[in-house]
């Protein structure tokens, strides 16, 4: 068994949110949805950086890939971190986890087949 989760994290209907500014020609609200996104998933590696001794590997739009040791591993952390990227940009963000970058990356296939706001661990 590994000693390191990967964990991989994709906002949800952000395209749907983009387009749907774009399409009302409300520009000052895509710029403002834009900073919060930023901000928001910079958030989210700045605290498992700092909380789970993250490697930040990626971060870019509204996705997120990390590596922590199975021990650092706070999947409850990580829900709360959940909670305030949705408080932050009106939309959710899913979480896939495994012991390796192919299990995380179907781990978050999963999660968004069930529902905005997902994590799926397959190891908890």
């Amino acid at each position: 068994m590994s000693n390191y989760f990967f964990i991989l994290g994709d906002g949800d209907d952000i395209r749907r949110k983009v387009e749907e500014y774009l399409l009302s020609g409300d520009l000052r609200s895509l710029g403002t949805f834009s900073d919060a996104l930023k901000k928001a998933i910079q958030d989210i590696a700045d605290a498992v950086a700092s909380t789970m001794s993250a490697e930040i590997i990626f971060v870019g739009g509204d996705d997120i890939l990390f590596k922590t040791e199975t021990r650092s591993y706070n999947e409850q952390q990580l829900k709360t971190l959940m909670t305030r990227f949705a408080a932050r940009t009106g939309t959710e963000i899913s979480f896939g986890v495994g012991p390796t970058i192919e299990t995380a990356y179907l781990n978050l296939r999963r999660a968004k087949s069930h529902g905005h706001g997902s994590l799926i661990n397959s190891n908890s």
